[in-house]
């Protein structure tokens, strides 16, 4: 019988969401840590590679403490929303962790191309591939 799996993790001020599709797809949505849980890690101790999907909710540095763990796991598709505006962002950065919020965007503008509608989205500098597996897409909503 194949099954989705849904794991929810507690990583202090909110939760990250895991989801392993039944065709072995993995997603998670936010990329929230705890001191003492990293759940993108906890993923890669148990032998996963690659994000097929990562979807963040708001570009807060609650949602992103655990970038590190996120680039590592590199994901073939980011959906999340446009960068907030100046004063949005530097709220967003928090006291605690200065510069996070910053380090998310130019991390992913690096990495995954600006959609264009009706197009294949790939990272920059890459031909367009002819499996969705083996490419990048960054789509902000």
């Amino acid at each position: 019988m194949l099954e989705l799996k849904i794991i929810i993790w507690n990583v202090a001020h909110g939760l990250a969401v895991t989801l392993i599709t039944p065709n072995q797809r993995l997603i998670a949505y936010d990329a929230g840590r705890s001191e003492d849980l990293s759940p993108l890690t906890e993923l890669e101790r148990a032998g996963w590679k690659q994000l097929d999907y990562f979807f963040l909710s708001h570009p807060h540095a609650d949602h992103l403490r655990d970038i590190d763990a996120l680039i590592r796991m590199s994901p073939r598709t980011v959906r999340r929303p446009r960068p907030p505006e100046r004063q949005i962002r530097e709220a967003a950065n928090g006291a605690l962790e200065e510069g996070v919020v910053d380090r998310y965007e130019r991390e992913i503008d690096q990495t995954y191309v600006q959609p264009s509608p009706r197009t294949r989205r790939t990272p920059a500098g890459a031909a367009a591939a002819t499996s969705p597996s083996s490419s990048r897409q960054n789509t902000p909503t």
